[in-house]
């Protein structure tokens, strides 16, 4: 059981050293699968003067973790202090992993583990680190609960992904009020002073994340469906940049992903796959790709 407990996440990309728990109270939650299992638990910890101290805890399959959070500001550390595994304290308890953070404003953060240092792991087929700064919420713990529940809500629609089911209107339908709840949800959030408008981000762009995922692995996909991914995703905060890179990579993977399908469009002169991909880029902000669209369109049509 505590191979399992200890697998925080997969290794991860280098951190952006620009993001960083701004400073106080920071209230979370994080869980994932692993082993099959599912681990649901919470965080909470205190920013300041560049370091952060806490600590946090989490339980699945009939075990119970707890540990600390401390180190910098930019990549805090969770390491194990105890492990109670179906009633049984699991002796000389060590190991954890830091955390990067991937996206995040002046009053949340998301994030995924790196380093981790226990030399036996199992595999971890997902993630959600999540974090708000305590003040910017009335009441923390109805917050996360309320978040907590519609992110599993978007898991369990998104999960059709995973079984190889085909993606439809009927799936879309589904998460589009669950956004509309996101977005009520993520109001209700105060912003601090001189947080600014960093830039828009839903507060199920993680669980949103697993459409392009599956976009990425499935590039030829008919264009209606990739149009529903893209624009879901784009409506989440995670691509449409207008053609500058985003946080993650995702506007520069989609816009090579939109471009190679142009050029297999023009080759099989199919004008009303080039109808789509302009339409699609042009909704997007990718301009020239839009415009590179129906140019061939108008060749095609000669």
């Amino acid at each position: 059981m505590l191979l399992v407990l200890v697998t925080l996440v997969p290794a991860a990309s280098a951190q952006t050293p620009a993001l960083r728990a701004a400073e106080g109270d920071w209230s979370g939650h994080v869980s994932f699968v692993s082993g099959g299992i599912q681990f649901r638990g919470s965080f909470a910890f205190t920013s300041a003067g560049g370091e952060v101290e806490g600590s946090f805890g989490w339980s699945g399959g009939g075990a119970v973790v707890g540990g600390v959070v401390s180190g910098p500001d930019t990549m805090p550390r969770f390491d194990l202090t105890s492990v109670v595994s179906n009633g049984i304290d699991v002796p000389d308890v060590t190991g954890g992993g830091d955390i990067l953070f991937t996206a995040g404003t002046c009053e949340r953060l998301e994030g995924t583990g790196v380093n981790i240092d226990v030399q036996q792991m199992v595999d971890s087929s997902s993630i959600v680190w999540w974090a708000v700064r305590s003040e910017a919420a009335p009441d923390i713990d109805a917050f996360l609960d309320a978040y907590d529940a519609l992110r599993l809500e978007v898991a369990g629609v998104l999960d059709t992904l995973d079984g190889g089911v085909v993606l439809g209107g009927g799936v879309f339908a589904r998460v589009e009020p669950l956004f509309a709840e996101a977005e009520r949800l993520a109001a209700q959030l105060d912003r601090s002073e001189g947080c600014g408008i960093e830039f828009y981000r839903s507060i199920l762009a993680m669980e949103v994340g697993l459409l392009l995922d599956y976009l990425y692995a499935n590039p030829d996909i008919e264009a209606f469906l990739l149009a529903q991914i893209l624009l879901t995703a784009a409506r989440a905060g995670i691509i449409g940049s207008g053609g500058e890179a985003g946080p993650d990579g995702n506007d520069l993977a989609v816009q090579d992903l939109l471009e190679a399908r142009i050029n297999s469009a023009i080759e099989a002169a199919d004008s009303v796959e080039l109808v789509y991909l302009s339409a699609i880029a042009a909704d997007l902000g990718y301009d020239e790709l839009a415009a590179d669209a129906l140019f061939a369109l108008e060749a095609v049509g000669e």
